[in-house]
């Protein structure tokens, strides 16, 4: 009894010594993992950050190449009513010309 006594009472040291490393290693681990969650928040506010920086270069892009369009048919616009301009002095020169040779 004495030597089954005897074992116990190391069974229950060993325990109780796993349990309180046991106790330590969540300790470090909810640390650890706090960390973590608090890394991982950082990194998704600066992804997100960076993502808003993106859509306002997008947005500003995109309003660039409105004007320049917009700007690109007026052009477009302005380029056709000189054609016509010089066409109908054209005309009126060559309608001068053949009223001068007849």
């Amino acid at each position: 009894i004495d030597d089954l006594e005897s074992k116990l009472s190391l069974e229950k040291a060993a325990t109780t010594k796993s349990t309180g490393e046991l106790t330590m290693e969540m300790g470090n681990l909810r640390r650890e993992l706090e960390q973590e969650k608090k890394l991982a928040s950082s990194k998704i506010g600066n992804l997100e950050s960076e993502l808003s920086t993106e859509k306002s270069t997008i947005n500003n892009l995109e309003s660039e190449l409105s004007a320049a369009k917009a700007g690109a048919a007026t052009s477009t616009d302005e380029f056709i009513t000189d054609i016509w301009q010089l066409r109908t002095k054209l005309e009126e020169e060559h309608t001068s010309v053949t009223e001068l040779q007849s």
